[in-house]
């Protein structure tokens, strides 16, 4: 795993997940870790995110940040939604 604005890799320890692509590549550690390939930037015209709650996380508070995220993003980059769910287990 090479950190967002790192030239040296980063050891990824047994049992810490990650998301990765098709080629196998570590896209983000940790929900929240990000590296060069994924960043966005002013030539961005797509983007994926991932709001993580936990056991004590309310639909209610995902909802508020997923609403809060879209809105900034519309409102500051022009963007549009295409697609939006919350996933509860």
């Amino acid at each position: 795993f090479r950190p967002l604005g790192s030239t040296a890799p980063v050891a990824i320890g047994a049992g810490e997940y990650c998301y990765i692509d098709e080629s196998n590549e570590i896209l983000c550690r940790l929900e929240h870790k990000q590296v060069e390939k994924t960043k966005v930037q002013k030539e961005t015209r797509s983007c994926f995110f991932i709001i993580q709650g936990n056991a004590e996380t309310s639909i209610e508070v995902l909802e508020q940040s997923k609403k809060r995220l879209t809105g900034l993003l519309c409102e500051h980059c022009g963007g549009t939604v295409e697609k939006e769910w919350i996933y509860s287990y």
